[in-house]
């Protein structure tokens, strides 16, 4: 009923993640994350994150957006594992997404501070590449 309240909407997430709600807390958590952003409190997008995914590990938000910026948050933050997960196949669940080059320059980033990963973190900056050049080419052509 009123989205912009900072009180309403911090004490409707206590609730869903206290009761374990997790059929509104889904829906609920993008929500409660974009709210975040557009209110300028992005130093708790991760503590948000990490409190869902302890009742839902697989959570991830239905945005390219909101994965891109959690992700850039908690590579900030040195969780480069999460960070990862979150930018996971991006490009296939959200094809249309226009800074898919950069989310993937971010996972190339994540990748490489996590171990054993160097070869998978080259493969993404070279896919990642490849797209801003894709991009370029795409946004000459209608210059």
């Amino acid at each position: 009923a009123d989205p912009d309240n900072k009180t309403l909407v911090e004490d409707c997430f206590r609730l869903l993640i206290n009761t374990h709600n997790l059929r509104d807390l889904d829906g609920f958590a993008c929500f409660y994350l974009e709210f975040l952003i557009r209110n300028h409190h992005e130093n708790q997008l991760c503590t948000v994150y990490k409190r869902v995914a302890v009742i839902m590990p697989d959570y991830i938000p239905d945005t390219a957006e909101l994965c891109h910026t959690l992700a850039n948050a908690l590579f900030q933050r040195g969780d480069s594992k999460a960070a990862a997960k979150m930018l996971q196949g991006l490009h296939t669940r959200f094809p249309a997404y226009a800074n898919t080059d950069k989310a993937y320059l971010l996972m190339a980033q994540c990748l490489e501070a996590l171990p054993n990963m160097q070869a998978q973190a080259d493969k993404y900056r070279v896919f990642a590449q490849r797209l801003e050049q894709k991009k370029n080419v795409h946004n000459t052509v209608f210059l």
